[in-house]
Formats: structure tokens, sequence, C-alpha cells
């Protein structure tokens, strides 16, 4: 059985970025939160995090780089609720009348299936995408 991985909480991300405004490197956060490294990268990353410059620029500088708690975990919410992968069968195209057609009829799901105008499952699908 795979490893279950927890998202960052935003008790976690307001301790990120506390501790990036205080000057303490990823990789030590990461040891305080009890994360790997490689998590805390790719969230400081993922949000717009750009490592502080050693020599003095103009301007004023940024505060724990760029990187917002309340704003990441917002982008980490909206990625969980939003589907990665469109669904074919939707209402009102192609796929879905021949469906609907197949189940009033009084057929069943697979027999909608089998009956498409390809023998091949992939070539039916594909034909209505």
């Amino acid at each position: 059985m795979g490893k279950i991985y927890d998202q960052l909480s935003i008790e976690e991300r307001v301790m990120l970025q506390m501790r990036l405004e205080m000057g303490v490197k990823p990789a030590a956060i990461a040891l305080g939160l009890g994360r790997p490294a490689s998590t805390i990268w790719r969230e400081l990353h993922r949000n717009g995090w750009v490592r502080p410059k050693t020599h003095s620029s103009r301007g004023r500088p940024l505060m724990a780089g760029g990187y917002r708690a309340q704003v990441a975990h917002q982008h980490a919410y909206v990625g969980k609720t939003r589907p990665r992968v469109v669904k074919r069968l939707q209402p009102r195209n192609p796929l879905w009348d021949h469906v609907t057609r197949y189940l009033k009829a009084g057929y069943s799901p697979e027999d909608c299936w089998h009956t498409g105008p390809c023998a091949s499952r992939h070539a039916f699908v594909a034909g209505f995408a």
C-alpha cells in the first residue's frame, strides 16, 4: 500500500511564512515542521517565493520572499476542488445523447458502451471527445 500524503495546513503555512520573515532557511523550517524539505521547497516555488538577495538593491525587500500563507492556502484549496480531467460524459454532447437513448430503451450501461459507432472502446470515446 502506498503512502498517504497530507497537504500543508493553514497553521503550517502561517508558521512557514513567519519563519521565512525571521530569515530561517527552508530546510531548517522543514525540519522544525517535521516535513520533508522537498515538500517545503515545492510549496514555496508553487506560491511565488524568491530567494532573498545577498546584496542590497533598490526598493523595499520582500517580506518572506513574497510567500503569503493565506493566498497559498486558497490556491491549494482551489486546486484540490477542481477536477484534473474533464469528464467526457456531460449533458448535451453526442456521447450523452447516445447513452441516454440506450438507457431509456432498457439497455444496461455496458450495452451502451459496446454499441458505439466503433468496435474499439478507445475509438468510441475518442469519437465523442
